[in-house]
Protein backbone atom coordinates (compact mmCIF):
# COMPACT_ATOMS: atom_id res chain seq x y z
CA UNK A 1 0.00 0.00 0.00
CA UNK A 2 1.54 3.36 -1.01
CA UNK A 3 2.20 5.90 1.73
CA UNK A 4 -0.07 8.94 2.00
CA UNK A 5 1.02 11.64 4.46
CA UNK A 6 -1.63 13.90 6.01
CA UNK A 7 -0.21 17.07 7.60
CA UNK A 8 -1.98 18.90 10.43
CA UNK A 9 -0.86 22.43 11.26
CA UNK A 10 -2.80 25.33 12.70
CA UNK A 11 -1.86 27.73 9.92
CA UNK A 12 -1.56 27.41 6.16
CA UNK A 13 -1.38 30.28 3.68
CA UNK A 14 -2.25 33.03 6.18
CA UNK A 15 -0.62 36.32 7.10
CA UNK A 16 0.52 34.70 10.34
CA UNK A 17 2.64 32.02 8.63
CA UNK A 18 6.13 31.62 10.11
CA UNK A 19 8.78 28.94 10.60
CA UNK A 20 6.46 25.97 11.15
CA UNK A 21 4.58 26.74 7.96
CA UNK A 22 7.85 26.89 5.98
CA UNK A 23 8.77 23.45 7.31
CA UNK A 24 5.38 21.97 6.41
CA UNK A 25 5.47 23.33 2.86
CA UNK A 26 8.98 22.03 2.28
CA UNK A 27 8.28 18.57 3.72
CA UNK A 28 5.22 18.27 1.51
CA UNK A 29 7.37 19.22 -1.46
CA UNK A 30 9.94 16.61 -0.45
CA UNK A 31 7.40 13.80 -0.09
CA UNK A 32 5.78 14.64 -3.40
CA UNK A 33 9.20 14.61 -5.09
CA UNK A 34 9.39 11.00 -3.88
CA UNK A 35 5.95 10.39 -5.44
CA UNK A 36 4.32 10.15 -2.02
CA UNK A 37 0.91 11.85 -1.91
CA UNK A 38 0.28 14.45 0.78
CA UNK A 39 -2.76 16.09 2.34
CA UNK A 40 -2.96 19.29 4.40
CA UNK A 41 -5.46 20.32 7.05
CA UNK A 42 -5.35 23.64 8.91
CA UNK A 43 -7.60 25.92 10.94
CA UNK A 44 -9.50 28.68 9.15
CA UNK A 45 -9.02 31.97 11.03
CA UNK A 46 -12.34 33.48 12.20
CA UNK A 47 -13.84 35.90 9.70
CA UNK A 48 -11.85 34.38 6.85
CA UNK A 49 -12.99 32.53 3.78
CA UNK A 50 -11.26 29.38 2.55
CA UNK A 51 -7.78 30.53 1.58
CA UNK A 52 -6.48 27.63 -0.48
CA UNK A 53 -7.59 26.27 -3.82
CA UNK A 54 -5.55 23.07 -3.51
CA UNK A 55 -7.71 19.98 -3.72
CA UNK A 56 -5.38 18.26 -1.27
CA UNK A 57 -5.54 21.10 1.28
CA UNK A 58 -8.57 21.85 3.41
CA UNK A 59 -9.45 23.90 6.46
CA UNK A 60 -11.82 23.46 9.37
CA UNK A 61 -13.36 26.30 11.30
CA UNK A 62 -11.96 27.17 14.69
CA UNK A 63 -13.90 25.56 17.52
CA UNK A 64 -11.87 26.83 20.47
CA UNK A 65 -12.54 29.67 22.89
CA UNK A 66 -10.51 32.04 20.71
CA UNK A 67 -8.12 31.90 17.76
CA UNK A 68 -4.52 32.16 19.00
CA UNK A 69 -3.18 34.37 16.19
CA UNK A 70 -2.31 37.17 16.45
CA UNK A 71 -1.41 36.95 20.12
CA UNK A 72 -3.70 39.07 22.26
CA UNK A 73 -4.50 39.48 25.92
CA UNK A 74 -7.46 37.40 27.05
CA UNK A 75 -9.30 37.10 30.33
CA UNK A 76 -7.93 34.54 32.75
CA UNK A 77 -10.97 32.25 32.55
CA UNK A 78 -10.86 32.33 28.73
CA UNK A 79 -7.20 31.33 28.81
CA UNK A 80 -7.89 28.46 31.21
CA UNK A 81 -10.75 27.20 29.03
CA UNK A 82 -8.59 27.50 25.89
CA UNK A 83 -5.77 25.45 27.39
CA UNK A 84 -8.11 22.79 28.75
CA UNK A 85 -9.49 22.35 25.24
CA UNK A 86 -5.97 22.13 23.85
CA UNK A 87 -5.70 18.76 25.61
CA UNK A 88 -8.88 17.44 24.01
CA UNK A 89 -11.24 19.50 21.90
CA UNK A 90 -14.06 17.08 20.95
CA UNK A 91 -15.55 19.38 18.31
CA UNK A 92 -12.19 19.97 16.60
CA UNK A 93 -11.42 16.25 16.67
CA UNK A 94 -14.82 15.42 15.17
CA UNK A 95 -14.46 18.10 12.47
CA UNK A 96 -11.02 16.71 11.61
CA UNK A 97 -12.46 13.21 11.30
CA UNK A 98 -15.54 14.22 9.30
CA UNK A 99 -13.75 16.29 6.70
CA UNK A 100 -12.28 13.06 5.37
CA UNK A 101 -8.86 14.39 4.44
CA UNK A 102 -7.11 11.73 6.50
CA UNK A 103 -9.34 8.84 5.42
CA UNK A 104 -6.73 7.38 3.07
CA UNK A 105 -3.68 8.54 5.03
CA UNK A 106 -1.07 6.07 6.20
CA UNK A 107 0.87 8.72 8.16
CA UNK A 108 -0.62 11.52 10.25
CA UNK A 109 2.11 14.17 10.58
CA UNK A 110 1.20 16.90 13.07
CA UNK A 111 3.03 20.15 13.67
CA UNK A 112 1.51 23.06 15.59
CA UNK A 113 -1.80 21.83 16.97
CA UNK A 114 -3.36 24.96 18.45
CA UNK A 115 -7.06 24.77 17.67
CA UNK A 116 -6.92 21.07 16.81
CA UNK A 117 -5.88 19.85 20.29
CA UNK A 118 -3.79 16.79 20.97
CA UNK A 119 -7.02 14.83 20.80
CA UNK A 120 -6.29 14.33 17.10
CA UNK A 121 -3.58 11.86 18.12
CA UNK A 122 -6.38 9.45 19.04
CA UNK A 123 -7.81 9.42 15.51
CA UNK A 124 -7.88 6.25 13.46
CA UNK A 125 -8.91 5.59 9.88
CA UNK A 126 -9.31 2.60 7.61
CA UNK A 127 -5.55 2.09 7.64
CA UNK A 128 -4.96 -0.39 10.42
CA UNK A 129 -1.38 0.81 10.72
CA UNK A 130 -1.80 4.61 10.75
CA UNK A 131 1.55 6.02 11.89
CA UNK A 132 1.47 9.22 13.93
CA UNK A 133 4.44 11.57 13.71
CA UNK A 134 4.91 14.98 15.30
CA UNK A 135 7.40 17.83 14.79
CA UNK A 136 8.11 20.02 17.83
CA UNK A 137 8.54 23.63 16.75
CA UNK A 138 8.02 25.33 20.11
CA UNK A 139 6.89 24.72 23.69
CA UNK A 140 3.12 24.95 23.30
CA UNK A 141 2.62 21.32 24.35
CA UNK A 142 4.32 21.85 27.71
CA UNK A 143 3.81 25.55 28.46
CA UNK A 144 0.63 27.61 28.33
CA UNK A 145 2.70 30.64 27.26
CA UNK A 146 4.64 28.57 24.66
CA UNK A 147 7.85 30.25 25.82
CA UNK A 148 8.75 28.49 29.14
CA UNK A 149 9.33 32.00 30.49
CA UNK A 150 7.91 33.58 33.62
CA UNK A 151 8.56 37.14 34.82
CA UNK A 152 11.27 37.53 32.19
CA UNK A 153 13.27 34.44 33.15
CA UNK A 154 13.34 30.86 31.92
CA UNK A 155 11.25 28.37 33.91
CA UNK A 156 13.76 25.75 35.03
CA UNK A 157 10.90 23.54 36.18
CA UNK A 158 7.31 23.63 34.92
CA UNK A 159 5.01 25.73 37.08
CA UNK A 160 1.99 24.14 38.75
CA UNK A 161 -0.51 25.70 36.35
CA UNK A 162 1.39 24.44 33.27
CA UNK A 163 1.70 20.95 34.73
CA UNK A 164 -2.04 20.88 35.44
CA UNK A 165 -3.25 22.42 32.17
CA UNK A 166 -0.91 20.48 29.87
CA UNK A 167 -0.99 17.07 31.55
CA UNK A 168 -3.59 15.84 29.06
CA UNK A 169 -1.26 16.72 26.18
CA UNK A 170 1.53 14.74 27.81
CA UNK A 171 -0.76 11.74 28.20
CA UNK A 172 -2.04 11.98 24.62
CA UNK A 173 1.55 12.07 23.32
CA UNK A 174 1.79 8.36 24.16
CA UNK A 175 -0.16 7.82 20.90
CA UNK A 176 2.70 9.25 18.81
CA UNK A 177 5.06 6.83 17.06
CA UNK A 178 7.75 9.24 15.82
CA UNK A 179 8.73 12.66 17.17
CA UNK A 180 11.18 15.19 15.75
CA UNK A 181 12.57 18.24 17.51
CA UNK A 182 13.82 21.40 15.81
CA UNK A 183 16.89 21.18 18.08
CA UNK A 184 18.42 18.91 20.68
CA UNK A 185 17.34 21.34 23.36
CA UNK A 186 13.64 21.36 22.55
CA UNK A 187 13.52 17.60 21.99
CA UNK A 188 15.28 16.88 25.30
CA UNK A 189 13.01 19.35 27.07
CA UNK A 190 9.89 17.41 26.09
CA UNK A 191 11.28 13.90 26.42
CA UNK A 192 12.67 14.79 29.85
CA UNK A 193 9.21 15.83 31.01
CA UNK A 194 7.50 12.61 30.02
CA UNK A 195 6.23 13.51 26.55
CA UNK A 196 6.30 10.95 23.72
CA UNK A 197 7.25 7.96 25.93
CA UNK A 198 7.13 5.32 23.18
CA UNK A 199 8.15 7.34 20.13
CA UNK A 200 11.26 7.17 17.99
CA UNK A 201 12.83 10.54 18.88
CA UNK A 202 15.27 12.44 16.66
CA UNK A 203 16.43 15.95 15.83
CA UNK A 204 15.64 17.37 12.41
CA UNK A 205 16.67 21.00 12.24
CA UNK A 206 14.22 23.11 10.21
CA UNK A 207 15.02 22.05 6.63
CA UNK A 208 15.59 24.32 3.67
CA UNK A 209 15.51 23.95 -0.11
CA UNK A 210 19.17 24.68 -0.66
CA UNK A 211 20.51 22.26 -3.27
CA UNK A 212 23.56 22.27 -1.01
CA UNK A 213 24.55 25.78 -2.02
CA UNK A 214 25.05 29.01 -0.11
CA UNK A 215 23.39 31.91 -1.89
CA UNK A 216 26.36 34.14 -1.09
CA UNK A 217 29.60 32.60 0.20
CA UNK A 218 31.30 34.05 3.26
CA UNK A 219 33.81 36.79 2.50
CA UNK A 220 35.83 38.26 5.33
CA UNK A 221 35.06 41.93 5.77
CA UNK A 222 34.78 44.46 8.60
CA UNK A 223 31.60 44.15 10.63
CA UNK A 224 30.19 47.64 10.96
CA UNK A 225 26.47 47.22 10.36
CA UNK A 226 24.66 44.82 12.69
CA UNK A 227 21.14 43.62 12.02
CA UNK A 228 18.13 42.16 13.81
CA UNK A 229 15.43 40.38 11.79
CA UNK A 230 12.32 39.02 13.46
CA UNK A 231 9.17 39.82 15.37
CA UNK A 232 9.50 42.83 17.68
CA UNK A 233 8.41 41.06 20.86
CA UNK A 234 9.86 40.94 24.36
CA UNK A 235 11.16 37.37 24.28
CA UNK A 236 13.24 38.09 21.16
CA UNK A 237 15.49 40.30 23.32
CA UNK A 238 15.02 43.54 21.42
CA UNK A 239 15.18 45.64 24.62
CA UNK A 240 18.45 44.00 25.62
CA UNK A 241 19.82 44.50 22.11
CA UNK A 242 19.09 48.21 22.16
CA UNK A 243 20.67 48.54 25.61
CA UNK A 244 23.72 46.53 24.59
CA UNK A 245 24.25 48.32 21.29
CA UNK A 246 24.03 51.71 23.00
CA UNK A 247 26.73 50.67 25.49
CA UNK A 248 28.89 49.15 22.77
CA UNK A 249 28.65 52.26 20.60
CA UNK A 250 29.37 54.51 23.61
CA UNK A 251 32.63 52.63 24.22
CA UNK A 252 33.89 53.28 20.68
CA UNK A 253 35.93 56.28 19.63
CA UNK A 254 33.97 59.09 18.04
CA UNK A 255 35.20 58.13 14.57
CA UNK A 256 34.33 54.44 15.02
CA UNK A 257 30.96 55.22 16.60
CA UNK A 258 29.93 57.12 13.50
CA UNK A 259 30.43 53.91 11.47
CA UNK A 260 28.55 51.57 13.84
CA UNK A 261 24.95 50.90 12.84
CA UNK A 262 22.13 48.65 13.95
CA UNK A 263 19.29 47.86 11.53
CA UNK A 264 16.06 46.56 13.08
CA UNK A 265 13.67 44.80 10.69
CA UNK A 266 10.44 43.01 11.48
CA UNK A 267 6.83 43.51 12.42
CA UNK A 268 4.88 43.70 15.64
CA UNK A 269 1.95 45.34 17.32
CA UNK A 270 0.75 46.61 20.65
CA UNK A 271 2.28 48.81 23.37
CA UNK A 272 5.60 46.94 23.57
CA UNK A 273 6.19 47.24 19.84
CA UNK A 274 5.25 50.93 19.85
CA UNK A 275 7.59 51.64 22.77
CA UNK A 276 10.55 49.89 21.14
CA UNK A 277 10.09 51.67 17.82
CA UNK A 278 9.82 55.01 19.59
CA UNK A 279 13.07 54.23 21.39
CA UNK A 280 14.78 53.25 18.13
CA UNK A 281 13.73 56.56 16.60
CA UNK A 282 15.43 58.40 19.47
CA UNK A 283 18.76 56.52 19.28
CA UNK A 284 21.83 57.40 17.27
CA UNK A 285 23.11 54.75 14.90
CA UNK A 286 19.90 52.67 15.06
CA UNK A 287 17.28 52.51 12.33
CA UNK A 288 13.95 50.70 12.04
CA UNK A 289 13.58 49.40 8.49
CA UNK A 290 10.09 47.95 8.82
CA UNK A 291 9.23 44.53 7.43
CA UNK A 292 11.86 43.42 4.92
CA UNK A 293 12.35 40.45 2.64
CA UNK A 294 15.19 38.32 4.03
CA UNK A 295 17.45 38.69 0.99
CA UNK A 296 17.11 42.48 1.05
CA UNK A 297 17.82 42.58 4.77
CA UNK A 298 20.89 40.34 4.59
CA UNK A 299 22.28 42.35 1.70
CA UNK A 300 22.19 45.45 3.92
CA UNK A 301 24.06 44.17 7.02
CA UNK A 302 27.43 42.63 7.91
CA UNK A 303 26.30 40.35 10.75
CA UNK A 304 23.06 39.09 12.28
CA UNK A 305 22.32 39.48 15.99
CA UNK A 306 19.88 37.05 17.64
CA UNK A 307 19.54 38.29 21.25
CA UNK A 308 16.68 36.01 22.36
CA UNK A 309 16.02 35.91 26.10
CA UNK A 310 13.79 32.83 25.79
CA UNK A 311 15.08 29.34 24.90
CA UNK A 312 14.65 29.95 21.17
CA UNK A 313 14.16 26.46 19.64
CA UNK A 314 16.08 26.98 16.38
CA UNK A 315 15.06 30.08 14.42
CA UNK A 316 15.20 29.96 10.62
CA UNK A 317 16.90 33.33 10.52
CA UNK A 318 20.23 31.84 11.64
CA UNK A 319 20.70 29.47 8.71
CA UNK A 320 19.28 32.12 6.37
CA UNK A 321 22.15 34.37 7.50
CA UNK A 322 24.62 31.57 6.75
CA UNK A 323 23.08 31.21 3.29
CA UNK A 324 24.02 34.83 2.70
CA UNK A 325 27.55 34.40 4.06
CA UNK A 326 26.92 36.31 7.30
CA UNK A 327 28.18 35.43 10.79
CA UNK A 328 25.66 35.25 13.63
CA UNK A 329 26.04 36.79 17.09
CA UNK A 330 23.55 35.01 19.31
CA UNK A 331 22.50 34.54 22.90
CA UNK A 332 23.59 31.19 24.31
CA UNK A 333 20.06 29.90 24.87
CA UNK A 334 17.93 26.98 23.67
CA UNK A 335 18.64 25.69 20.18
CA UNK A 336 20.90 28.64 19.36
CA UNK A 337 23.68 26.77 21.16
CA UNK A 338 23.37 24.11 18.45
CA UNK A 339 22.91 26.32 15.39
CA UNK A 340 25.75 28.78 16.16
CA UNK A 341 29.31 27.45 16.55
CA UNK A 342 31.38 29.85 18.61
CA UNK A 343 34.36 31.30 16.69
CA UNK A 344 33.44 29.31 13.59
CA UNK A 345 30.03 30.50 12.37
CA UNK A 346 29.69 33.42 14.77
CA UNK A 347 29.71 34.21 18.48
CA UNK A 348 27.64 33.10 21.46
CA UNK A 349 27.16 35.33 24.50
CA UNK A 350 25.48 34.95 27.88
CA UNK A 351 22.84 37.42 28.98
CA UNK A 352 23.49 39.21 32.27
CA UNK A 353 22.07 42.20 34.10
CA UNK A 354 24.55 44.68 32.63
CA UNK A 355 24.49 43.23 29.09
CA UNK A 356 28.25 42.84 29.40
CA UNK A 357 28.23 39.57 27.47
CA UNK A 358 26.47 41.11 24.49
CA UNK A 359 28.63 44.23 24.56
CA UNK A 360 31.79 42.09 24.54
CA UNK A 361 30.45 39.99 21.65
CA UNK A 362 29.63 43.07 19.59
CA UNK A 363 33.13 44.43 20.29
CA UNK A 364 34.75 41.13 19.30
CA UNK A 365 32.76 41.11 16.07
CA UNK A 366 33.84 44.69 15.41
CA UNK A 367 37.49 43.76 15.96
CA UNK A 368 37.17 40.69 13.72
CA UNK A 369 36.25 37.11 14.53
CA UNK A 370 37.61 33.88 13.03
CA UNK A 371 34.98 32.41 10.73
CA UNK A 372 35.28 28.98 9.12
CA UNK A 373 33.65 28.97 5.67
CA UNK A 374 33.58 25.17 5.83
CA UNK A 375 31.72 25.21 9.16
CA UNK A 376 29.23 27.70 7.77
CA UNK A 377 28.77 25.62 4.62
CA UNK A 378 28.28 22.53 6.79
CA UNK A 379 25.53 24.20 8.79
CA UNK A 380 23.77 24.98 5.53
CA UNK A 381 24.13 21.65 3.75
CA UNK A 382 22.93 19.61 6.74
CA UNK A 383 19.58 21.40 6.44
CA UNK A 384 18.92 20.06 2.93
CA UNK A 385 15.27 18.99 2.97
CA UNK A 386 16.11 15.81 1.10
CA UNK A 387 18.13 14.62 4.10
CA UNK A 388 15.10 15.26 6.31
CA UNK A 389 12.85 13.29 3.97
CA UNK A 390 15.30 10.38 3.97
CA UNK A 391 15.31 10.34 7.77
CA UNK A 392 11.52 10.42 8.00
CA UNK A 393 11.07 7.66 5.41
CA UNK A 394 13.63 5.52 7.23
CA UNK A 395 11.72 5.94 10.49
CA UNK A 396 8.38 5.14 8.83
CA UNK A 397 9.88 1.95 7.44
CA UNK A 398 11.29 1.07 10.88
CA UNK A 399 7.80 1.35 12.38
CA UNK A 400 6.34 -0.71 9.53
CA UNK A 401 8.97 -3.43 10.02
CA UNK A 402 8.36 -3.51 13.76
CA UNK A 403 4.59 -3.88 13.42
CA UNK A 404 5.00 -6.57 10.78
CA UNK A 405 6.96 -8.81 13.13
Amino acid sequence: MPEVVAFLNTLNATRFDAGAEKVVRLLRQGFEAEEIATRMLSILPPGSHTQTSETTSQQIRSSSVYFPYPERNHRTMSKIAFHILENWNPLAVERTRRIGLIDDATVLFSHNLRGFSTGVWSLQNRSADLIKAHYIHDYQLACTASSIMRNGTECLTPCASCRLLTDGRRRMSANVDIVYGASEYILDYHIGRGFFPRAIAKVIEPPLDLDGQIKRPYVKRPIRRFGFLGRIVKEKGITELLDGFARFRHNLSADDASSAELIIAGGGEGPFFDAQIARVDSMSGVRYAGVMKPHAFFDSVDALVVPSIWPDPNPFVVVEAYQHGLPVIAASVGGLRQSVVNDKTGLLFAHNLSNGGMVSALQRAWDGIPISPDAMQGKVTQRDYRLAINTILHDIMAIRSKTAQ
